[in-house]
């Protein structure tokens, strides 16, 4: 029987495989990391994750899928995108359970929208686990959505209807479904000594609608309807084996953890153990960028001597830091100061003993008398945020003089209690066409949509082409559009305010909303353009022999209104 959810021809294939990119980047950059990795992809289909792991720069990708597939699609792919034809890749007929017979490990074993499908969990778990190494290989799944989430039939129907209405499933031999709840999920990866290092879930994306349909799925809990997929990343665990504790850290905690850093919200301590200064933390803290002062305790490990510290206070440029004192808090508890003219640095001298650093390394040296075990490093003083506010406050202005250029164009979201939300978007005013798009990095389900092509101008727009994505990738229907502009030929609204605008009603039912974009022609003039424009109107207009009969003609009734003012 022919799966209508397979794409059979290239025609079909090869933008699909494209258009799917953006939900890889979305859901799979949370879970996996192919970069400089082989990669095993299971349920691998016409190649989306496999395209997606390249891109990445994956070393090696080898996909496996049930069904036969034709690899030509995604060699088109990968040539449109430019990645580099000599990166090896191949695309087998195999079951997941079969992987083992291929007779290596991969550093990543790469699952998407696929576990949802299989038969037998236990067993695609342990063929999973033979094909990394412990400790070191990571498995990726992402599933969605779920047999008992409200489009769990992967059929068109009303929300969980496929739950009461059996004969809207498809056939099993055509779109197989195991029906499995997360537990059972999580019980097959228990089977096969694996450990998760992350767990995302998916609330369903028609929860609200929940209460309404309990009535009719009585056998069914809140827990497993309210779920729509998850996303988790796992780890193979053997007794006796040593493993790293750096080796275990989650591509989302990596990527966390790097966000905070980037944004100064962590300060580390490195520490010399008489072999030199360390390339890793021993210790560090979250810390508020933004704060004036700082009161901090890095706690020390144990039964360990140290000779000296380096103290990398925030990864920021234009750092100030006044240290005003150190203490040395032994085993016991007891708070020892440090000498603070002791204090080595690669910050540039300034006032009342400050330091200021120029780079985002800014790094200070805290040396002990001598070779001594403790519990923990105080650190008290100041930093100063005012370079960060002034940089802030740049910004701002930038941004202003930008929106009174016309150079921003903005979109407002409404989520039922008004236009709540703003996304803005850089734009040529003295351009002829404009393409503007804005995205979220959540999807947000939404009643109205409101675009503001340009602040601060007079603008005539003509919009060609307007779409909405959910996701997933997929299109979400637009109805007619309202405006404060008055129509003109061409289809084009003429706007006589500086403050155009657009408005969009996607109504109670609509998917949530990713992506937006707006295409067309416009004409955008300055202000004082438009009122010369009109002043010469006005000019012309006094000037005409109509205007001058009219004068004449009206001149009696504009005397008496003068009289009863």
């Amino acid at each position: 029987m022919i799966n209508p959810y397979i794409h059979h021809t290239l025609d079909d294939r090869l933008p699909f495989l494209l258009e799917q990119q953006a939900h890889c980047d979305e859901y799979l950059s949370r879970i996996a990391d192919p970069a400089g990795k082989t990669v095993l992809v299971a349920g691998a289909g016409a190649g989306t994750e496999m395209l997606w792991c390249l891109r990445r720069g994956a070393l090696e990708v080898v996909g496996i899928d049930l069904l036969p597939q034709e690899p030509e699609s995604l060699r088109l792919a990968a040539q449109a995108l430019g990645i580099p034809s000599d990166r090896p890749w191949q695309l087998l007929q195999m079951a997941i359970e079969e992987a083992p017979s291929l007779g290596r490990r991969f550093d990543l074993v790469l699952s998407n929208n696929v576990f949802e499908h299989v038969g037998d969990l236990p067993a695609a778990f342990a063929a999973c686990a033979q094909m990394i190494e412990p400790g070191r290989g990571r498995i990726a799944i992402f599933s969605n959505p779920l047999f008992r989430a409200s489009t769990g039939s992967h059929r068109t129907h009303l929300p969980w209807e496929h739950l009461h209405r059996p004969e809207l499933l498809a056939p099993q031999s055509e779109v197989p479904l195991n029906r499995a709840r997360l537990e059972d999920v999580l019980d097959g990866a228990r089977q096969a000594n694996l450990a998760l290092v992350h767990l995302e879930v998916l609330p369903d994306r028609h929860l609200g609608d929940l209460p309404t349909h309990l009535a009719q799925l009585p056998d069914e809990t809140p827990l497993d309807l309210g779920l729509e997929g998850y996303a988790m990343e796992l780890v193979r665990i053997e007794a006796g084996a040593a493993l790293p504790r750096h080796e275990l850290s989650s591509v989302s905690a990596a990527r966390t953890y790097a966000e905070r850093l980037a944004a100064g919200k962590i300060s580390r301590l490195f520490a010399d153990r008489g072999e030199g200064l360390g390339s890793t933390p021993i210790s560090e803290l979250l810390v508020d960028p933004q704060s004036e002062s700082f009161d901090l305790t890095f706690p020390l490990p144990k039964n360990t001597s140290f000779f000296s510290f380096c103290w990398r206070p925030q990864l920021r440029s234009g750092l100030v830091v006044q240290l005003a004192s150190v203490f040395w808090v032994g085993e016991s508890g007891t708070p020892t100061p440090i000498d603070r003219s002791l204090v080595r640095t690669n910050g540039v001298p300034r006032a009342e003993g400050a330091w200021e650093f120029e780079g985002d390394d800014a790094w200070l040296v805290i040396p002990l008398p001598s070779k001594q075990r403790g519990a923990g490093l105080r650190l008290i003083g100041t930093w100063d945020s005012a370079t960060r506010g002034i940089e802030r406050e740049s910004r701002e202005q930038r941004e202003r003089a930008a929106s009174a250029l016309g150079e921003r164009s903005f979109c407002f979201l409404d989520q039922g209690a008004g236009f709540t939300e703003m996304l803005a978007a850089k734009v040529d005013p003295q351009s002829e066409r404009f393409s503007v798009r804005f995205e979220r990095m959540e999807p947000t389900k939404l009643t109205r949509m409101r675009w503001d092509p340009c602040e601060g101008k007079f603008a005539t727009v003509a919009i060609e082409e307007v779409n909405a994505w959910n996701a997933d990738g997929e299109r979400i229907h637009l109805g007619p559009f309202e405006s404060n502009g008055h129509a003109v030929a061409g289809d084009a609204m003429a706007f006589d305010t500086l403050d155009p605008w657009f408005v969009w009603s996607l109504g109670s039912e609509s998917p949530a909303v990713a992506a937006f974009e707006v295409k067309g022609r416009w004409r955008v003039e300055e202000p004082a353009a438009r009122v010369d424009g009109l002043v010469a109107e006005a000019a012309a207009l006094r000037a005409s022999m109509s205007y001058r009969l009219g004068r004449t003609l009206t001149a009696p009734l504009r005397w008496l209104l003068s009289i009863v003012r």
